[in-house]
């Protein structure tokens, strides 16, 4: 008996040194309700969203994207092509490519408000679309995206074979 109350005393404190809420502490909003009954499942749905962004992104948001996509995809099959635009920022870069390092993931995004300044620190001012993978990316305008398609190409081939 002894034991099982210093568990839980143990893993009470271990839970509040690592931010964690146990189910039955009171709720984070301030509410006195147990967590459980209060944020418990507007939390995981919020937890869950954040993982599908990140392994999914979101449907492809231009005509532009579009045909960068269906160029790849012809050369790699057997690879995941995902539209990061809306939520490519300087916070989750280094997400996006830690997360799909070794997986097969080819990232792309079109500049936008939302990821200018991702654009602004990896590419000449003219630059629209970024191609990631793999811990590598290319940036290049979708007016020369034929010309660019090598180099992406060559790149993603590079990664591979570095692996």
């Amino acid at each position: 008996m002894n034991n099982k109350i210093n568990n839980k005393i143990n893993n009470k404190i271990n839970n509040k040194i690592n931010n964690k809420i146990g189910r039955n502490d009171k709720c984070h909003c301030n509410s006195n309700k147990k967590y459980k009954v209060c944020c418990l499942k507007n939390d995981d749905n919020i937890k869950n969203e954040s993982i599908d962004k990140l392994d999914n992104g979101h449907l492809i948001s231009s005509n532009n994207l579009k045909e960068c996509y269906d160029c790849i995809i012809e050369i790699y099959k057997n690879y995941k092509i995902i539209d990061i635009s809306n939520y490519l920022t300087n916070n989750t870069y280094e997400t996006y490519q830690k997360k799909h390092y070794y997986g097969k993931v080819i990232m792309m995004a079109e500049r936008n408000t939302i990821n200018d300044e991702i654009f602004k620190t990896r590419g000449p001012e003219n630059v629209n679309i970024i191609i990631l993978f793999s811990g590598s990316y290319k940036c290049f305008n979708f007016d020369d995206f034929y010309v660019a398609f090598d180099m992406v190409i060559d790149m993603i081939k590079d990664r591979i074979n570095n692996r």
